[in-house]
Order: C-alpha cells, then structure tokens, then sequence
C-alpha cells in the first residue's frame, strides 16, 4: 500500500529491516483525554536507547503554537481548539548546557496549553520523558526529529492509540537538519467493536509552528506561570486557528485534489528501525523512487516503486476525504484530515491476532514538492516489527 502513504518494502512492509537516571512514563498522567500524547508504555525490550536519540528528541525543544484538530473516521471534520505546547530539555547537571549541541539532554519537560482568550487559561497536562530508554517504550526518533510512538505489543484486551510525528526542517548539503520550522503530529483511536476487535473511531492531527524568539526566550517564565495541578477542560472548543502551517504551500479539498497534485516522480530518503536489529543499531538508511499517476475521471491512484522491492498497487477514492483499500489481505483506511495535505493511513478494523501485518502511517504533503511520511507495522501476531521515516522530494 502507497497511497501517498504507507510504502511496501520501503520501511513499512519490509521484513528485516552509563548514567543513572530514574525511569519515568509519559503515560499522560493528568490527562484524561487520549488524544494527549498517552505514550511511552513501558513493553518487553526490543533495542537499547543511545544517546544520539536524545539528542534528536531535543531538536524538537521550544514553544510551540498551534491547534488540535479532531476528525470522524472518514475524515469529517469534528472540532478544532488553540494550543501552546512547550516542550524543555534537560541536561546533566555537570554539563551547565543549555541547548543540544553538544550535549545530550536527558530529559524533556512537556506541558500542553490553551492560550487566553474567551476561556479559561487551561492546563491540559504537563509531565516529564526521560530519555535515556525511549526505544524500551516504543518511541523511535529519525535524524529530523520526525518520532513515532506507540506499544511494542498490541493486545487484544485494549484498543491502541498511537501517536506519531513529523518535523519540517531545511536540510543542508550534507543531509543533515537545522533548525524545525513546523510540525504535525497525529493520533489514531481504536475501540471495541461488537466482532471482539477493534474499529477505528476517530483521528487527531496537531499543527505547530514554533514561537518567534522573543516568545522562545520568555518560554520558562510563561510555562511556569501555568498551574500546577493538571485540568482537562471536559469541553472541546472550536478556535478560529488556521488549519494550515504557517509554513504550507498546499492545501487540498478533497483527496482527489490530493492525488492530482501528487503525481508524478518521487525520491525518498529512508530510516527504518527493525525488531531484528541488534540491540542498539542505527536505523538502516535506504534511498528509493515512487511514480504516483492519478486518473481523474475513475478516481483510480496507482503507485510504482522500484526499490527496494519493485511492486505496483492500485486504489480507488471512495468519498471526498477517504479511500479504501487491499493490500496483502488488509484493508486500510486512507484519511484526509483538513486543507494541510495531512492524511493518515490505518486498518479501518482488526484484531489481534490479525489474518495480516498491520500498518499505521501518517503522510504530511508539505510543499509542491516536498512530503514527509512516519509509519508503524505490527505482525499478524500484534508484536512491533518495523518503524520508517521519510522525507521525499519531487524529481
């Protein structure tokens, strides 16, 4: 399946592919709503953290504005509400850093929430991650600072929520990125359906940009004038916040305006981390080619790719948000999610276990020519088998 998302081969399909600190969940603690970032679910080891981990993660410290953004399964469009995330490193008292250039931090302090205006100034959570052992929770980090975050183990006793992100960073001549710009991060939700498995019951897509500096300079100041106790409003106000980034060149109606604007020649540059590396491994790092063409009048995609495994796929849009689809005996689910070129790639239901290996995408179609894509895939069996990131470029 590639339906601008989930690559088969390519990451998300591909089969093979020293100091004490306290351990801390992010289990959302305080934060009754889901949608919140309820991550980092302590899970059977897989791989060790390595500090080149944190450091990535820390790329991603500053304050952040933006909204939240709710949607039905097949892309309706639910609510949306202003946020303010801010997220702070923390070093090794010894070091006396203050940023990651040099150092890696060994923590992030995150607190999410709504700014002033016409409602209550409210805390929607606040809690610390500890980095050194973000890979034994399932959190995987891309060299952009892209991350994905879930369960090592689906289990057929609760319906998953995952959650993952991208960073919208320039890249310079070496491959390597400066400073994020933007990000989105989304969260997909299950619940029990009548069969004894799950269905999908509603999608969640943030849309950050970072402060100016003034306000990046102020952050610790503001973050603590925020109160202590953690309240979640039971109410979901709509926010007259733009759905677009600040930093999008596109937008789309519908996924047939998506898919139009998509085709032609993509080269994508990978990493993939994979339950069978040793403990530890960098994630392999592979570069490949997709053809994307677009039939207006039968609302039919097809998708080639010639690396690393040639394969070629077809779908079909089936609503002005959604399309669904088969591939390798699983039906997924392809969602819009607002004007921003966000879609989510998903099984629309399942259980555990499952007649196929599972797959869980999210794509951010940023520019005419630029596209971001993070994905998870689970064996039939429910256990973590492979995390991929991307950034691809139009040729």
């Amino acid at each position: 399946m590639a339906f601008a998302c989930g690559l088969p081969g390519v990451g998300a399909w591909g089969a093979g592919a020293s100091r004490q600190i306290q351990r801390t969940r992010w289990d959302g603690r305080g934060a009754h709503s889901p949608d919140l970032c309820r991550g980092f679910r302590l899970s059977s080891p897989v791989v060790c953290m390595s500090m080149s981990d944190a450091r990535r993660m820390g790329r991603s410290a500053g304050r952040w504005e933006g909204s939240l953004a709710r949607y039905t399964p097949d892309g309706q469009f639910v609510s949306r509400q202003p946020t303010i995330l801010f997220l702070e490193a923390e070093y090794p008292f010894s070091s006396g850093s203050t940023s990651n250039d040099d150092v890696d931090p060994v923590g992030i302090s995150i607190a999410l929430r709504r700014p002033a205006g016409g409602q209550r100034d409210a805390l929607e959570y606040r809690t610390k991650s500890m980095l050194q052992n973000m890979r034994l929770s399932g959190t995987f980090c891309s060299d952009l600072g892209a991350y994905s975050n879930g369960t090592l183990q689906l289990s057929s006793m609760a319906p998953p929520v995952l959650e993952q992100g991208m960073n919208a960073c320039t890249v310079d001549q070496n491959g390597a990125s400066v400073p994020v710009e933007a990000r989105v991060r989304g969260v997909i939700f299950y619940e029990f359906c009548g069969s004894g498995g799950f269905k999908l019951s509603g999608l969640s897509v943030f849309r950050e940009k970072r402060s100016d500096p003034a306000k990046e300079e102020d952050m610790k100041a503001e973050r603590m004038r925020v109160p202590q106790s953690s309240v979640v409003s039971p109410d979901v106000a709509n926010a007259d916040v733009n759905d677009v980034a600040s930093t999008q060149t596109v937008a789309f109606r519908s996924l047939s305006e998506y898919f139009a604007a998509l085709e032609g020649t993509w080269r994508g540059r990978s990493e993939t981390f994979t339950s069978e590396a040793p403990a530890g491994a960098p994630p392999v790092v592979s570069e490949y080619t997709m053809q994307f063409d677009f039939d207006a009048a039968s609302q039919t995609i097809r998708v080639r790719s010639d690396t690393p495994a040639s394969f070629e796929t077809v779908g079909t849009v089936s609503a002005s948000n959604a399309l669904t689809a088969t591939f390798d005996r699983s039906t997924l689910s392809m969602v819009l999610l607002g004007e921003s070129g966000v879609t989510s790639l998903q099984p629309a239901a399942f259980s555990i276990p499952s007649t196929a290996p599972l797959l869980f995408e999210l794509c951010w179609f940023r520019t005419a020519n630029e596209r971001y894509r993070v994905s998870r895939t689970y064996r039939a069996n429910g256990a973590w088998m492979s995390t991929f990131f991307s950034r691809e470029t139009r040729v």
